[in-house]
């Protein structure tokens, strides 16, 4: 899990530091395994260029992705960092590699809002509530740091997709 994880990260950390794109559909679905067991990340049909003509971040309105996998900022409809909103992503994504579960509840219910906003709940009991999620999870504490910083509901405090992929406890893991 660690080594695709890495190797997701690189690949999404080009495509914010070189391309200056957020992919903003991360999610398990999303990677992909080739003939010799490297991953890649597909479906970039909602990436979008958000550095603006002064190289700055420019805000993103479009409230797109997948549910389970979405930022508060993007259920709340608020606009926000798309760089951040990946590394969230990312982070949920981590999460259910190394544990085979969500960390966060969406109940396939007929009231989705009510199903939503349990989530997001969830999300906003931080970090008391994802630190409860690695009872029965086989990680180290600084593995479960990495995760609970990338699913800080503050995206301003999330990391940069560079910072977490040069994260010293991951980088002992794949190498």
């Amino acid at each position: 899990a660690t080594a695709w994880f890495y190797q997701i990260g690189q690949g999404l950390n080009y495509f914010h530091e070189d391309v200056k794109m957020c992919h903003r559909d991360i999610k398990c679905d999303n990677f992909l395994l080739n003939d010799d067991k490297q991953a890649k990340l597909s479906d970039f049909g909602f990436a979008k260029c958000i550095i603006n003509d002064k190289n700055c971040v420019q805000m993103s309105e479009t409230f797109c992705g997948t549910v389970p996998y979405e930022a508060p900022q993007v259920l709340e409809k608020i606009p926000y960092n798309g760089f951040k909103y990946d590394v969230w992503s990312m982070g949920v994504a981590f999460y259910i590699m190394i544990s085979g579960r969500f960390p966060y509840h969406m109940k396939n219910t007929d009231d989705r809002k009510a199903s939503i906003a349990n989530m997001l709940k969830e999300q906003k009991d931080y970090p008391g509530y994802i630190k409860s999620r690695f009872d029965e999870v086989d990680v180290d504490d600084a593995g479960q740091d990495l995760i609970v910083r990338m699913l800080n509901p503050h995206e301003n405090k999330r990391p940069k997709m560079s910072e977490v992929i040069n994260n010293k406890w991951l980088l002992s893991k794949v190498s």
